[in-house]
């Protein structure tokens, strides 16, 4: 699996509904809305990626554009799948 480098490092997710998760935890670069994330776990020999974009941010109760480096914050995910972002500790930058 080749080595990426987290953005983002999870302390908790949650679904809020189909497709749509919200993710809490500290950003390690800035990370702006409609930025695309993913999240990587090895399943056997397979690699498996789930894609995101987000689609809001937000911190200290507040709905903001950008979460900066070092920021705690909120970041709400969509995507097509979601299996594996509940186990994941890291968002990486998505393709």
């Amino acid at each position: 699996m080749k080595q990426l480098d987290a953005i983002f490092e999870i302390a908790d997710t949650v679904p809020i509904q189909k497709n749509l998760w919200r993710v809490g935890g500290r950003a390690l670069i800035d990370i702006r809305v409609g930025s695309m994330v993913s999240v990587q776990m090895q399943v056997d020999k397979d690699v498996v990626t789930e894609t995101f974009e987000v689609v809001s941010v937000s911190a200290y109760g507040y709905e903001i554009s950008t979460l900066y480096a070092v920021m705690t914050g909120y970041l709400t995910l969509q995507g097509e799948v979601g299996n594996i972002l509940p186990v994941c500790k890291y968002l990486f930058e998505g393709r």
